[in-house]
């Protein structure tokens, strides 16, 4: 997804995995799994003009990356721990506390 401020992908996408996606042809297997998967930060700015925001790594705390205009947002809500959201617009970030632990069945 993507729109003027940011673009948001499950996991860390590659600068060429976007111009793919943008040109409306299907990513090769490693695009896919760049995209979905990876927990790889990427060299350089996955979107030079744009905040690229992902989740996928839980991280003990939101980490901004300005260097490669990267917003990584997973704190193990899935775990129990917390949830983050980010809004473009303000550029802010938020947390709330889980009450579920997901792994253990909720």
């Amino acid at each position: 997804w993507e729109d003027d401020h940011c673009v948001v992908t499950h996991a860390l996408a590659h600068r060429s995995d976007l111009e793919v996606l943008r040109s409306g042809s299907p990513l090769d297997q490693e695009g896919v799994h760049r995209v979905v998967w990876s927990r790889t930060v990427p060299d350089e700015a996955p979107d030079p003009q744009r905040t690229h925001a992902s989740g996928h790594t839980p991280l003990p705390r939101v980490r901004r990356d300005r260097d490669r205009s990267l917003i990584r947002l997973d704190l193990g809500a899935y775990m129990g721990t917390r949830l983050a959201a980010w809004s473009p617009e303000l550029d802010r970030t938020v947390s709330v506390p889980c009450e579920v632990d997901w792994t253990r069945g909720g």
